[in-house]
């Protein structure tokens, strides 16, 4: 999906631009087109802070659109805008590993366009870690309650 911008539009000597009418055909199919429940996340990885632009504390972000596919795999990655070259391709490796539950429209799978911003912050709480699971030998017993004479 390419996007065209018109720079340095003149007006000339009518001073108008001539306007394109709405093409009502071409909306109407294209919001039919449109999922009516959006893609899940399911499976996120996060993007790997470039260490160099950490230890200077840089901070930025990227914006990438992708394609959320029937299977929930990422496809068709596109840089849409970022603060520092040096986070697009880290961000691009970490959605590229995305998974979601697929695009609906009327209850039948679609892919789906997606626009996600991933924003580096080098004063960030690293992800904690979950602590390792208690085997079963290592936890506690139950306590049987206690009946006095009755």
């Amino acid at each position: 999906m390419a996007v065209a911008a018109v720079m340095g539009t003149s007006l000339g000597e009518a001073g108008r631009v001539a306007a394109t009418p709405l093409n009502l055909d071409a909306a109407a199919a294209l919001e039919q087109q449109q999922p009516n429940e959006g893609p899940v996340l399911i499976a996120q990885v996060a993007p790997e802070y470039p260490p160099a632009l950490r230890r200077a504390g840089v901070k930025g972000e990227v914006v990438v659109a992708f394609t959320v596919e029937i299977d929930g795999r990422v496809t068709d990655l596109e840089i849409l805008r970022a603060s520092q070259p040096g986070f697009e391709a880290p961000a691009l490796a970490a959605v590229r590993q995305w998974r979601f539950k697929a695009a609906r429209k009327n209850g039948v799978v679609v892919p789906a366009r997606v626009v996600q911003t991933l924003v580096f912050a080098p004063d960030a709480a690293e992800p904690k870690q979950r602590p390792a699971p208690v085997p079963p030998e290592a936890r506690p017993k139950p306590v049987e309650p206690v009946h006095g004479p009755n």
